[in-house]
């Protein structure tokens, strides 16, 4: 009998503990839109930091009822020597920062399905690249793209052209991402799809 009674004590507890827990509600049983931390750390390494703040959307954006909170994302690239090489701030979705090598960072900046901006930096060196738009591959220093305004595809040094550079022409859709891209020293091996959706595997060699 006393088992059966602690028992029951321990399931009233469990269900009383379950309900204090619960997510609060308004007087017509909505759960209210909690204000979000003011400031949090989203990443931190020895070269890069993203910190995400938020801010009370007080009528500063038209369509603050559909976003009652202004949402920024941060971000600081440092060199090895500790010194800020960039910072910046993004109010659409946070950046994706990670290593692209031992010793480049690289920052996309997403703006859509298939529009996706990409920065580098070269954290020993202390370079910054021009910014870059979809690139097929990133491969330690190199950087396979599309240039869509002058109708070449672009194989370069991320950071200098002097250093190495090809270019190819070719009739590739800006809509449609390449289904596999493969570099080596001799050849870029490449499966594209034109402005009609057809697709192309091509072998381009670059020894020439």
């Amino acid at each position: 009998m006393k088992r059966m009674i602690a028992l029951f004590l321990t399931i009233l507890t469990l269900t009383a503990c379950a309900r204090n827990s619960a997510a609060p509600q308004t007087e017509d049983g909505a759960t209210p839109n909690l204000a979000p931390p003011p400031s949090e750390m989203l990443l931190e390494t020895e070269n890069f930091k993203l910190i995400h703040t938020s801010e009370k959307n007080d009528g500063k954006e038209s369509n603050a009822e559909e976003m009652p909170y202004i949402h920024n994302y941060t971000y600081y690239i440092y060199s090895q020597a500790g010194e800020c090489m960039d910072e910046g701030t993004d109010t659409v979705k946070p950046p994706t920062i990670q290593y692209a090598s031992e010793s480049i960072v690289s920052v996309c900046f997403h703006r859509g399905t298939y529009a996706q901006l990409y920065r580098f930096y070269e954290t020993h060196e202390e370079e910054i690249s021009q910014s870059y738009w979809n690139p097929y591959l990133i491969q330690e220093r190199l950087i396979v793209y599309y240039d869509g305004d002058s109708g070449k595809l672009i194989i370069r040094d991320i950071f200098n052209t002097e250093l190495y550079y090809k270019e190819f022409s070719r009739d590739i859709s800006t809509s449609a991402h390449p289904k596999a891209t493969e570099l080596s020293e001799s050849e870029l091996k490449i499966t594209y799809y034109t402005p009609n959706l057809d697709e192309i595997a091509e072998t381009i060699s670059l020894l020439d």
